[in-house]
């Protein structure tokens, strides 16, 4: 009984010997087609390498729209709150002066708005000198104080008849920006960061002086 096989390309059942199927005419013995490589495409190779390099330029625009604003909130807030530093650093240099200063009745300087900090470097005090200088200014206002003034508000009348809750120092108005608020610095060594419309900046308005 002779051999048999299917044809690959019909399945029917013809001699295993055969190299022509005889139902659909496939030829075994011919070489099988070779299938030509695809041809590059430089120009498509381009639009992509282009594309995806637009892409990444969109995507780190995007990400850099929404981080900027955060860094620059973060770096506010860490300013804002050396700021508030500076009023309980100066506030605590006014408990020295008294110490020292304030006779035996323990009072503080009666002068008032910016003269009340700068009594700390005076010569014959001498509590704050040219090193501590910055101490007398507002990181958030970002300008540039020469020694001997201060751009913080101080009582705006004699600090010894204050009481604990009464405001004895803030930024001034424009510090933190137009119409922002700022630090104030209550008696009791207590340090709040106001906005404008708040009851505490308020109170400073008239509590406090340049």
């Amino acid at each position: 009984m002779e051999q048999t096989k299917r044809c690959p390309a019909c399945g029917e059942t013809i001699l295993a010997v055969a190299k022509l199927c005889r139902f659909c005419h496939t030829d075994f013995a011919a070489p099988p087609a070779r299938v030509a490589p695809a041809k590059s495409n430089p120009a498509m190779i381009v639009v992509i390498v282009v594309g995806v390099v637009f892409g990444g330029i969109i995507v780190i625009g995007i990400l850099a729209a929404l981080l900027l604003p955060a860094v620059a909130r973060a770096k506010r807030n860490a300013k804002t709150t050396m700021c508030a530093n500076n009023l309980s650093q100066l506030w605590k240099m006014q408990n020295n002066y008294m110490v020292q200063y304030g006779g035996w009745e323990k009072r503080m300087s009666p002068k008032t708005g910016g003269d009340f900090w700068l009594v700390l470097s005076d010569p014959k005090v001498n509590l704050i000198d040219r090193s501590l200088g910055d101490i007398y200014h507002c990181p958030v206002a970002g300008t540039a104080q020469s020694w001997g003034t201060c751009g913080y508000r101080g009582p705006s009348s004699n600090v010894n008849r204050y009481g604990d809750g009464d405001p004895v120092g803030a930024d001034k108005a424009a510090n933190h920006g137009t119409r922002e608020g700022g630090n104030v610095l209550r008696k009791s060594g207590d340090v709040q960061t106001c906005g404008e419309s708040d009851a505490l900046w308020r109170l400073a308005e008239t509590k406090t002086c340049p």
